[in-house]
């Protein structure tokens, strides 16, 4: 009897202390909220459930303020886990941007974790999918009236090598679009719009393909990520030259 006393103890204990690590981790990141413009989750996650836990509350704490999200990587996998699969349309306020950023392989494990196309499109409502691979294809669907659906395909040509850690320069370059995207529809300057964004992120994966080009080019094989890192910023300038020479 007191073994099996000392034993619900231990994992009241245990719990107890769970939950409390829980609600640290979701407080210190939903306590920067209003200083931010988009927040990035998945790159370096990691797949323990405890942290997997805490990322879903504050996937539906930012979701509930508007707060767009790039979710990429392990935040994809999140999303296949029974638990998790339909957390982007458990806020009664669903109308922020949320961005995935699937592979091809990530995709079809997100396929795989529902019964069938139309579970997949219901959970998946509204959001933005980037189908990463030699093209990458940009789509908004939606099965409501609200908006229609949209397809953006990028057909810019990237480097020859895939490196580990392209798809983190590619979420980064994601939330800096999607943040001037938000800043400039707070001016009143255009943006925020659901084809807008679509275009916002296509944008974003033309950068990141056109900077893994250059990179190749100079660095061939010994290329890496921070070597396209490195030509995101003149990339952009030649873009924007581009567009102000056409205006």
């Amino acid at each position: 009897e007191n073994a099996s006393s000392s034993s619900s103890s231990s994992h009241v204990s245990t719990t107890t202390t769970t939950t409390k690590l829980i609600e640290n981790m979701v407080s210190k990141v939903t306590s920067l909220f209003d200083r931010m413009h988009v927040l990035i989750i998945g790159p370096g996650l990691g797949r323990d459930p405890i942290v997997l836990r805490a990322v879903a509350q504050i996937i539906i704490r930012a979701r509930e303020v508007n707060l767009p999200l790039i979710l990429d990587a392990d935040a994809l996998y999140l999303l296949t886990l029974e638990p998790y699969r339909h957390i982007l349309q458990s806020s009664k306020n669903n109308d922020g941007v949320v961005v995935l950023t699937p592979n091809v392989m990530e995709y079809r494990r997100l396929e795989q974790a529902f019964e069938n196309e139309d579970e997949l499109k219901k959970a998946l409502d509204g959001v933005i999918v980037i189908q990463k691979g030699h093209h990458d294809t940009v789509t908004a669907t939606t099965t409501t009236a609200r908006e229609s659906s949209m397809m953006m395909i990028c057909e810019e040509i990237g480097g020859l090598k895939r490196s580990g850690g392209i798809g983190d320069v590619l979420a980064g370059t994601l939330g800096a679009f999607v943040a001037w995207n938000q800043i400039l529809a707070s001016k009143n300057k255009g943006g925020s719009s659901h084809d807008w964004m679509v275009a916002s992120c296509w944008s974003a994966c033309c950068a990141v393909k056109k900077a893994t080009r250059i990179a190749f080019e100079k660095k061939k094989r010994a290329m890496t990520a921070p070597d396209i890192l490195e030509e995101i910023g003149t990339v952009l300038d030649d873009m924007a030259s581009d567009v102000d020479s056409k205006l």
